[in-house]
């Protein structure tokens, strides 16, 4: 889906004519996961210029290799390597109109339908980086003995967990909600993969970041768990709230990102993405 345009789904420019029982699609795209390795690809371009914005793209099935893809680079990630982005290019790709998914002009509706089940998967991708941070740091504050007790036993430390558990739990039940309604067909099923797009990310942010406060000495070390989790977290973040890159394509969160500050327990100051209000 995405083209120098990132979230802005109607404003590709990638353009597939047609050609008999054919189309020509020519352009590329930007941050396609697994684009590298993939035997399918799901391409969404423009095949009427002049149509509506909502109407003016069509969606196909380009099988790969094929005369005319290339796959020009491989993005250089902070986190979740493990999962290849790539940028695409399609040079007089000739794909068959029985590749087709829908009618011409069905490829925006296609896409924020799409959109309504991919997004949770990163909700829960971050609801999983704040849980395992919070049972890491959880399980360092009974092991760790500083004065002569526990350090879960000292205030600070005992509240933040707190904060992180209280946090990471709010964001999970946000989640199964915008499941559940999302599965039950509901007529507000894209507010709801919207809305539920923002708290988790942010709590995995937060979580990851208290997780490392309580011991920055180890915690912040290449042995602890927390330190890879902080990369796949902001990346999480950065997908989420910029141009949710992962699982298909760039999608838009609610609003668009601004950056602001979040002070620890510490003072010490972070900066994370957070949607404007």
């Amino acid at each position: 889906m995405t083209t120098r345009f990132g979230s802005d789904v109607a404003a590709t420019r990638t353009r597939a004519t047609r050609d008999g029982d054919t189309y020509v699609i020519e352009g590329s795209k930007r941050f396609i996961s697994h684009g590298s390795v993939a035997d399918l690809i799901t391409v969404f371009a423009v095949t009427d210029p002049d149509a509506p914005r909502s109407k003016r793209l069509s969606c196909f099935v380009i099988e790969v290799p094929t005369e005319g893809f290339s796959v020009p680079r491989i993005e250089h990630k902070m986190g979740i390597r493990g999962s290849p982005t790539a940028e695409l290019a399609f040079n007089g790709v000739r794909v068959p109109a029985a590749n087709r998914i829908g009618e011409e002009g069905d490829g925006f509706a296609i896409a924020m339908r799409t959109f309504e089940r991919s997004r949770p998967g990163i909700a829960a991708q971050a609801v999983g980086i704040a849980q395992g941070a919070l049972e890491v740091a959880t399980r360092y504050a009974q092991e760790r003995r500083q004065f002569g007790q526990r350090i879960g036993d000292l205030q600070m430390v005992g509240a933040m967990l707190a904060d992180m558990d209280a946090a990471t739990e709010g964001a999970r039940q946000l989640l199964y909600k915008a499941c559940a309604e999302i599965d039950a067909g509901s007529p507000d099923a894209g507010r709801w993969a919207a809305t539920q797009s923002v708290s988790p990310c942010e709590v995995s942010v937060i979580s990851a970041t208290m997780a490392l406060s309580p011991d920055s000495c180890w915690l912040g070390s290449r042995p602890c768990p927390v330190r890879r989790s902080g990369g796949a977290m902001r990346r999480s973040v950065v997908v989420m709230c910029v141009s949710f890159c992962l699982w298909g394509g760039a999608h838009s969160s609610v609003s668009p990102p601004k950056v602001v500050p979040w002070r620890c327990a510490r003072r010490q100051r972070y900066w994370i993405m957070h949607p404007a209000i």
